[in-house]
This record gives C-alpha cells, structure tokens and sequence, in this order.
C-alpha cells in the first residue's frame, strides 16, 4: 500500500508539474511567434485621438491611423492601454503623443496583422525555461529516488 501511495503522489506530482510546463511553454511559443510575424515597419500617417469614457472614472485614448504597405494604405483604430481619471489627463497624453511619430510593426505576407509595439516576451520566456528546470529536476530526483530503493 505504501508503493501505491508513493507511486500515486509523484504520478500528481508528475502531471500538475507537466501541465503548468506545457501552459507557460505555450505562452511563450504563442508570444515569441507573435513577436517573430511582425518581420516590416513603417510609420503611421494621418492619426487621429479620440477620448472615450466607459464611465464617470475612466476615460481611455482610441487611436485611428493609417499606414501604407506595398503601396496599399490600411486605415487601423487602436484602444490605447492606459486608463485616465479624467479627461484633462485623457488630453494631456493626447499632446504628448500626437507630436512623436508613431512606427507600426506588421507582417510583410499579410499587412492587416500589425502592432503599435514590438517587445520580446522574456519573463515569458525565463517563466517557460523555469517551468521546464522544474520538471527536469522531478525526472532526475524520481530517477534517483528509484535507483536507491533499488538498491
């Protein structure tokens, strides 16, 4: 009886430690694939800020803009992340950004998949190789604990 518990709590073990492996690996896979399609950059012409508010509290910036890839425009809107407490902040962003030029990353096979920012996903990726570490050192302390009940 003994043997089934211990065999039954390092198959528990074993399977929830593969599963947030498999979860955060995917992550990572899913956000570096996302990161590697977006392969062209141009910048945005003709961009236009609109304040919304979704209630008395929040307010949020919606960004409409245009860019050209291989001498075809695509017109894009864009809900900004950040929240405003009011709209005197809401339009003091709006001054800040409407001056910078803005740089749109896209995918050169299909110019409708694009982004406003391009950042590499490494707490994904080092959340992904600890998850891995992880279950690497269950496998080798499970061999070792085999081994010397063997012995």
């Amino acid at each position: 009886m003994k043997n089934f518990k211990y065999s039954f709590s390092w198959i528990l073990v074993f399977i929830i430690t593969f599963s947030i492996c498999i979860y955060f690996s995917a992550v990572a896979i899913n956000k570096v694939y996302k990161y590697l399609i977006l392969n062209e950059k141009t910048y945005a012409v003709d961009k236009k800020f609109e304040i919304k508010n979704k209630n008395d509290d929040y307010f949020y910036v919606v960004l409409s803009f245009e860019y050209e890839a291989f001498n075809k425009k695509y017109s894009k809107n864009v809900s900004l992340k950040g929240k405003f407490l009011n709209q005197f902040s809401a339009k003091e962003f709006i001054d800040k950004s409407s001056n910078k030029k803005l740089l749109i990353f896209f995918n050169k096979k299909n110019p409708n998949i694009f982004s406003i920012e391009k950042k590499f996903p490494y707490k994904n990726c080092i959340y992904a190789f600890i998850t891995i570490g992880i279950l690497i050192y269950f496998l080798i302390l499970k061999a070792y604990i085999s081994r010397i009940e063997k012995n």
